[in-house]
């Protein structure tokens, strides 16, 4: 009987050792296949991070070139901005000074002037001339007549010392 007893025992802790291994080997399937789920689960979420990188990446690069057109828009916005302001301080300044026709009539009242002021004076130069002309023969006609007073100064007091 201990004989059997000890079979029996030894039975039971087959069995005890069975279910322990059987228990473990689930155990150890569930563990498996949870670890397979997460491996599936992280290389979805790798997948998904990579998608969003990608995603960042190219919205990145989309914003960057945004930006260089905005600057670029911003520069020529600026260029056209000082352009008007130049072209206003020019118009204030234009708008400050008669018209041209006003200018042009002023123009022609002025050179008018200048016409007759070049007349007056060609005028002049001949009047003077013939003046100068006319003052030259009087000093001639001036020094004749010394010429000739001394000459009858000098015939008459010769007369008067030979008489």
């Amino acid at each position: 009987m201990c004989h059997q007893l000890s079979t029996s025992q030894h039975q039971a802790d087959a069995s005890s050792i069975i279910e322990d291994v059987q228990r473990e080997l689930q155990m150890h399937n569930l563990e498996m296949r949870k670890m397979a789920l997460m491996e599936r689960s992280m290389e979805a979420d790798l997948k998904e991070y990579d998608q969003l990188q990608q995603f960042l990446d190219s919205s990145k690069h989309k914003i960057r070139e945004e930006i260089k057109t905005l600057q670029q828009s911003l520069a020529s916005e600026r260029l056209i901005r000082n352009d008007k302001l130049e072209y206003e301080a020019l118009a204030k300044i234009v708008n400050t000074l008669p018209s041209k026709m006003e200018t042009q009539e002023k123009l022609n009242v002025v050179q008018k002037e200048l016409d007759v002021l070049k007349d007056e004076e060609v005028r002049r130069d001949s009047e003077l001339g013939i003046r100068e002309k006319q003052f030259q023969l009087l000093l001639q006609s001036i020094f004749d007549l010394k010429s000739s007073l001394e000459e009858d100064n000098t015939i008459m007091t010769d007369e008067e010392s030979s008489s």
